[in-house]
């Protein structure tokens, strides 16, 4: 509502302009909608950490499925480096810069490695880096999406292991196998003389 003035400057009168803006705000409900879908998505999703990085790899956002893996709140992670998750022998070796460099540069980065929780225990997780993209194609940051195959790799190692040990009998036995037949053939040269 403004008034509406003479060439007197007098008040005469009032101009009421309305502005339909059904469409901003369908737009708006659209978007919470949208933004809702993906959080109830990501929440979950608790089998896996779902966790973002800015530019310097400082955590920015942090899913359920980090937190019951990493064991780190989201109050406790958000604005930290993200290379507290790396063992301190992938640290040592640079594979949190490696594999930031390698996501950025070629869309991904895949791995499968011991990493470290907040109370210093380690799992072996399985998971993919991929960088964070505007639509104008400026990076943004990078999101990392990583499951715990800690039992699996113990159940595959045990196997390995188990597997060796048989390899190992079975060379034994079958060089027994062989003394025995040499022996036995000694034998039997010896009684027929």
């Amino acid at each position: 509502l403004q008034p509406y003035r003479t060439l007197e400057d007098q008040i005469a009168g009032v101009v009421l302009t309305l502005v339909d803006v059904s469409e901003r705000n369908r737009a708006i409900e659209e978007m919470r909608s949208s933004e809702e879908r993906l959080r109830i998505l990501i929440e979950s999703a608790k089998d896996y950490a779902i966790l973002t990085l800015d530019l310097n790899r400082i955590v920015d956002s942090w899913s359920t499925g980090a937190e019951t893996m990493f064991r780190y709140t989201e109050a406790e992670i958000l604005g930290r480096s993200g290379d507290i998750l790396f063992t301190p022998e992938d640290r040592e070796r640079g594979e949190h810069e490696r594999e930031i460099n390698k996501a950025r540069t070629e869309g991904r980065a895949e791995n499968e490695r011991w990493h470290i929780r907040s109370d210093r225990t380690r799992f072996y997780g399985s998971g993919s880096v991929m960088p964070l993209r505007a639509k104008d194609g400026q990076l943004r940051g990078y999101v990392k999406i990583m499951r715990d195959l800690t039992e699996s790799k113990r159940t595959e190692d045990a196997l390995r292991e188990h597997m060796a040990e048989l390899t190992r009998f079975n060379a034994v036995a079958v060089g027994r196998e062989g003394r025995m037949i040499e022996l036995k053939k000694e034998i039997n040269e010896l009684s027929g003389r």
